[in-house]
């Protein structure tokens, strides 16, 4: 059994029909999304994968960090770790050569909407969970932090790309308790017609 089998399936598809070598975690030790991509490039081996993939990942725990990279040195892969989203970017100048890859952690990175998505545009595309705010953006306390909900409309006219809710998942608490949020995983970019075409050439196999 797969763990976590949609979130995996849909960082594979995203990123491959990309075509970006290139591929960024925020707030990860970096080990489970490179085991989620590499798991489905051996199931689906007729697929043309994206050759040579470099991967980076973010993470303020610096032991993460030095297990990460030992990891993936011992099964030769490239990974290149960054303490934060700052050196990471003073490195990283061209982000269209990226694919991003987050699950909540730009809640706790920025501080409003605007920021939020000027930094999403310079993707290339995306797959990220985010629990959008269905009126204003605001700040609200999420394990003792500053964790700020994005607006959903803000996003939305911002956005230099098509934004796509692909599913739920398990609700953080604030969107179980009210009704005036959006939370769950996306997929930012232009291909969503290849993903589409993807998915039905999987259901064959």
């Amino acid at each position: 059994e797969i763990p976590r089998v949609e979130k995996f399936y849909f960082l594979y598809l995203t990123f491959l029909v990309s075509k970006i070598s290139k591929i960024l975690e925020i707030g990860s030790s970096s080990c489970e999304f490179i085991e989620g991509i590499e798991l489905f490039n051996k199931i689906f081996r007729k697929d043309k994968h994206n050759k040579a993939i470099k991967y980076y990942g973010i993470d303020t725990n610096e032991d993460f960090n030095i297990l990460s990279n030992y990891i993936a040195k011992s099964k030769k892969n490239y990974l290149s770790t960054f303490p934060t989203l700052k050196k990471f970017l003073n490195k990283n100048k061209d982000l269209k050569r990226f694919f991003l890859h987050d699950l909540g952690v730009m809640h706790y990175e920025f501080k409003s909407t605007k920021s939020f998505i000027n930094y999403l545009n310079r993707f290339n595309s995306a797959f990220i969970r985010v629990c959008f705010s269905k009126k204003k953006g605001f700040i609200s306390q999420k394990s003792g932090q500053k964790f700020y909900y994005f607006s959903l409309n803000e996003t939305l006219k911002l956005s230099n790309k098509p934004i796509y809710f692909l599913y739920s998942g398990k609700k953080w608490s604030i969107a179980n308790k009210k009704k005036d949020f959006l939370d769950g995983y996306f997929y930012i970019g232009n291909n969503v017609d290849k993903i589409i075409k993807l998915m039905n050439k999987h259901k064959k196999q």
